[in-house]
């Protein structure tokens, strides 16, 4: 599974695809207490895509979808994305579940399964005002490192993945806080490693 940003400055809401939030954000379960505006493509809204009603489909393909307004599971709620922090909060929470589920029936039958993003990740403007009001930089190295143990964190907890890749980035990128292409915060893979390493199998 691969999360990226999108072009738009709007996020995916998978586990890591940018920098989700500090350790403290994230319960024991892996469920966390803040979000950000975030989706997939739904028949509301997405990348390109103006609101189209599924019946209008050619060819037929409206009988595969049960309303006209379509999109997965966990937004069928927010088809135009959550736009507050609870309801956000709650869309990242009832994503997490729905891969936790495919992850765990994946290692059920024997399959190795892997989440990755490109490197650095960003800070997503509401994370951003967020750490600014409790008097934090988003830029300072210290803070991205915190960011980074926080997203790993709820990676270890939520989802019984296998390995993680970390990709070169697009060119694209480089617009948020902590995602200055070609620059990493001093420190910050053992940060990461810190908090993946121990759980995994053997160590």
């Amino acid at each position: 599974m691969a999360c990226t940003p999108t072009r738009t400055g709007t996020l995916r809401p998978g586990l890591s695809q940018s920098l989700d939030r500090p350790a403290e954000d994230v319960d024991e379960k892996g469920n966390v207490r803040f979000g950000y505006e975030a989706g997939v493509v739904t028949t509301r809204r997405g990348w390109a895509v103006k609101p189209y009603p599924t019946s209008q489909y050619a060819s037929g393909a409206g009988l595969l979808f049960e309303s006209d307004d379509y999109g997965p599971d966990f937004m069928l709620d927010c088809l135009e994305w959550p736009s507050s922090g609870e309801a956000s909060a709650a869309m990242f929470n009832r994503y997490g579940d729905m891969q936790q589920r495919a992850f765990n029936h994946a290692r059920r039958l024997g399959i190795k399964t892997c989440v990755g993003t490109e490197l650095p990740l960003g800070v997503p403007k509401a994370l951003a005002s967020r750490l600014e009001a409790r008097g934090l930089k988003p830029e300072d190295p210290a803070v991205i490192r915190r960011l980074y143990e926080g997203t790993f964190l709820r990676l270890v907890r939520k989802m019984p993945i296998d390995y993680y890749w970390l990709w070169t980035p697009e060119i694209w990128l480089g617009k948020q806080p902590g995602c200055k292409v070609g620059r990493l915060p001093p420190g910050l893979m053992s940060s990461v490693t810190s908090v993946w390493l121990p759980r995994q199998p053997g160590r």
